[in-house]
């Protein structure tokens, strides 16, 4: 949002005050507003075209059982009712969380939260050609192990100050420990995923 100001005509229209200039708030920009103020979680919106089969119920169980100590089976009430009570779905539809966490083929419904990973020579990625390249898709465990499987495969091991039988040590470069992410889950368009440009000497 930045420097815009937001103000309300009418009781119900939003406007976005740009210098001398007004224009009508945008969807993704009145979502973005109730985000900040605490009345919108991306992650609690619900997904169009999904219903409870899109949910790994396998995932799901070994999740529930592994943090309650409970069986599913055991439980007095339906799955869908446990599952909207932990905010996975709404309006009979999984919400984001749901989906990216324990859905089947996410990247079905939402095909920008994918990882693009590639590994190419050098430094700069203005290259033709690449050593490495993935993309990575599913769920968040799935791509999680998949994501650190590629960059482990592509590290070095290298030996630093231990002696010649030990197993080497794997080298993390410095921008790789201090490399954050942010993730906009309200602007979603479908051209833009996950990318990760990976480049080794």
């Amino acid at each position: 949002m930045g420097s815009n100001k937001f103000y309300m005509a009418n009781g119900k229209d939003i406007w976005v005050k740009l210098g001398a200039d007004k224009r009508r708030a945008k969807r993704e920009e009145i979502q973005r507003l109730l985000q900040s103020s605490g009345h919108l979680y991306a992650d609690e919106m619900p997904v169009e075209n999904t219903n409870l089969s899109d949910i790994n119920i396998d995932l799901f169980r070994s999740f529930y059982e592994h943090r309650t100590h409970e069986k599913l089976e055991d439980l007095n009430i339906p799955l869908e009712k446990l599952i909207s009570n932990l905010k996975l779905m709404a309006d009979d539809k999984l919400t984001l969380a749901g989906l990216v966490v324990f859905g089947k083929k996410p990247e079905e419904k939402r095909p920008q939260f994918v990882i693009k990973a590639v590994l190419f020579p050098g430094n700069s990625p203005a290259v033709s050609e690449y050593k490495d390249s993935r993309d990575i898709s599913g769920n968040i465990p799935k791509i999680f192990e998949a994501g650190r499987s590629f960059l482990i495969n592509n590290l070095r091991w290298v030996q630093k100050d231990q002696h010649f039988n030990t197993t080497g040590i794997l080298r993390i470069m410095h921008e790789c420990k201090n490399a954050g992410i942010t993730v906009d889950f309200i602007e979603e368009k479908e051209n833009e995923q996950f990318k990760v440009i990976f480049h080794r000497n």
